[in-house]
C-alpha cells in the first residue's frame, strides 16, 4: 500500500499548507490542527522505529519543539522518514506491532495509510469541512479496508484496553451485528465470544445489518461521521448497543 500512503501523506500536507494551526479539531476534543499533526508526525517516527525491532520499542513518540521550523515542514520530514523507512523493508519482514498474529513491516504500511487519512479528515473537519468532504480521495476499496483494519485489528484492542481503564465503557453488544458495504461488495459480522470481539466476512447469523457506503462507514466507525446515517434492517437494539460503544482508540 505504499502509493496510497504517499497520496494519503501529500493530502495531509495540503490540508495542513491551508490550516489554521490554533483551530480545534472537532472529533479530537480539546486538540487543535498542531497538536493533530504533531501527533501524527510522531507516529509516523514512531513507526519508522517498530519497523526497524521485533522488540516493544515503548509508547514513547517524537515530539516537536514548539517554536521550531514551520509545522507543515516538520510534518513532511516525519513523513518522509516513514516512507524512506517503508520503501527500505519488504512487507513480510518480521517487525514489531500490535495486531495479534501479523508482526510484519505489512501492518505498519496499512496502518499508517489509515492513520494518516482519517487525521487529515481532523484537519479538514477543522476548518468547517462537512464528513462527505472528508470522503475525497478515499475510494470504496481503500474504506472498504480501513473499515476491516477497525473491525478485526482496532475493535479488539481497544475492547480489551476498555476491560482495563475503563470498564462502564465496554462493548455489551452479545448479538452478532453485521456491517454491509455494497458500494465495495464487503461485509463483516461482529460478536462477542467469551469477552473477546471476533469479526466473520459476511452477514451469515446476524441480527441486524448496518448498511452504508465503504467511506462513510470507515468515517463512522472512526467517530469523524455521524453514526445515524446508516440503513439498519434486524434488531434495531442491538445495532443501536453497538453504534453507542466505543468503536476505537
Amino acid at each position: 500500500m505504499p502509493d496510497a500512503l504517499r497520496d494519503a501523506v501529500a493530502r495531509m500536507q495540503f490540508a495542513l499548507a491551508d490550516a489554521d494551526p490554533g483551530a480545534t479539531a472537532p472529533a479530537c476534543g480539546a486538540w487543535t490542527v498542531a497538536d493533530v499533526a504533531e501527533h501524527l508526525g510522531g507516529v509516523h517516527l514512531w513507526a519508522a522505529t517498530c519497523l526497524a525491532t521485533t522488540e516493544f520499542p515503548g509508547w514513547d513518540h517524537p515530539v516537536r519543539a514548539r517554536g521550531g521550523q514551520p509545522l507543515s515542514d516538520w510534518y513532511a520530514g516525519c513523513a518522509a522518514t516513514l516512507l524512506d523507512a517503508l520503501a527500505g523493508v519488504d512487507p513480510a519482514t518480521p517487525a514489531w506491532t500490535f495486531e495479534e498474529g501479523n508482526a510484519t513491516a505489512a501492518f505498519w504500511r496499512r496502518r499508517q495509510v489509515h492513520e494518516t487519512t482519517i487525521h487529515r479528515v481532523d484537519v479538514e473537519q477543522a476548518g468547517g469541512a462537512t464528513h462527505e468532504a472528508g470522503v475525497e480521495g478515499v475510494g470504496p476499496a481503500l474504506a472498504a479496508d480501513g473499515v476491516e483494519e477497525v473491525l478485526t485489528v482496532l475493535m479488539p484492542r481497544t475492547l480489551v484496553r476498555r476491560r482495563q481503564h475503563a470498564p462502564e465503557t465496554v462493548i455489551r453488544v452479545p448479538e452478532p451485528v453485521a456491517f454491509v458495504c455494497p458500494d465495495a461488495g464487503r461485509s463483516w459480522t461482529v460478536q462477542l465470544v467469551d469477552g473477546r470481539l471476533h469479526t466473520r466476512t459476511g452477514t451469515q447469523g446476524a441480527v441486524a445489518r448496518l448498511t452504508g457506503d465503504a467511506a462513510y462507514t470507515y468515517l463512522a466507525l472512526w467517530n469523524r461521521a455521524p453514526r445515524d446515517r446508516f440503513a439498519v434492517t434486524g434488531d434495531e437494539q442491538a445495532a443501536s448497543r453497538l453504534l453507542a460503544a466505543e468503536l476505537t482508540p
